[in-house]
């Protein structure tokens, strides 16, 4: 008699967030600059030992108005956007959004694949 076992070989994948940044009418916007942090509203930041500076991250979105990181592990954590429009300095022209984003590390098959999308619609300031 044969006894046949299928193991399922999951391991912990860590998040991938893949954050969009749109203007008001929904075309994505590139070169927008986009933060990351556990406490960008300043409460938290108070007690350091809520803060991960794993999680503080900052750069620029790609054509396709995207830009994405890993993270270690779950979270919730603020992401803010900034875009310029001018090409001028003299002209004033900053639209800025702000959303939250919620992610976690998960036990997943091979091949498969541990990513989040948020989108942050950015308004003229």
């Amino acid at each position: 008699m044969f006894l046949i076992v299928f193991a399922s070989c999951k391991k912990v994948i860590k998040p991938t967030l893949i954050i969009t940044v749109v203007d008001s009418v929904g075309v994505p916007l590139e070169n927008a600059r986009v933060f990351t942090h556990p406490c960008l509203d300043g409460v938290s930041c108070n007690d350091p030992d809520r803060v991960n500076i794993n999680f503080a991250k900052s750069g620029l979105t790609n054509a396709s108005g995207q830009i994405s990181w890993e993270y270690p592990y779950s979270a919730i954590i603020d992401v803010a956007a900034q875009w310029t429009a001018c090409d001028t300095p003299t002209v004033y022209c900053l639209s800025a959004g702000q959303t939250v984003a919620r992610f976690e590390s998960k036990k997943l098959k091979k091949g498969e694949s541990n990513e989040y999308n948020v989108e942050v619609v950015v308004y003229d300031l």
